[in-house]
């Protein structure tokens, strides 16, 4: 295992090469892979939410839901806990389907505690409706440095 209890450097590097092929099955894939990350390493939860949302509550604990469905669709990744809903939304070869970020900030809207909407994608997305429905847009490199980070912070 490497710092912090996360896996060696080179998984994370081999992890994150396959996003340059590009195929349907590829969303699901880093869906999951980031998923189980987040559930097997709390910290990392922790950590990534203070870096990317300014959610620094270290007393919650956070349950990782992957493809988390809703009455009108399905989330990649759901993270909840007492006081906060979190949706993250994963693009790597598709562009985001109709009223999708509205829909899902509907939803969120409806639950009664204090969430957020994440967009994680590969490429740039260009569709007017991202700053209005999410809290935090987010690349796949950016989070790649993130979890780089993380492993060398004592």
């Amino acid at each position: 295992m490497g710092l912090r209890g996360l896996p060696p450097r080179f998984v994370f590097m081999n992890i994150f090469k396959e996003l340059k092929r590009g195929n349907s099955r590829e969303e699901e894939y880093f869906s999951a892979a980031l998923a189980i990350l987040l559930d097997e390493i709390p910290e990392l939860t922790t950590y990534l939410l203070d870096e990317m949302l300014d959610i620094s509550d270290e007393s919650d604990e956070y349950e990782i839901i992957p493809e988390y469905p809703i009455s009108d669709g399905r989330i990649d990744i759901a993270i909840r806990s007492i006081h906060y809903e979190i949706f993250i939304e994963n693009k790597i070869s598709s562009g985001l389907g109709e009223s999708q970020l509205e829909r899902y900030s509907k939803h969120l809207e409806s639950i009664g505690k204090e969430t957020k909407l994440v967009l994680l994608t590969r490429d740039f997305i260009d569709d007017e409706t991202i700053p209005k429905y999410t809290n935090k847009y987010i690349f796949w490199t950016d989070l790649y440095t993130l979890l780089d980070h993380f492993g060398t912070v004592p």
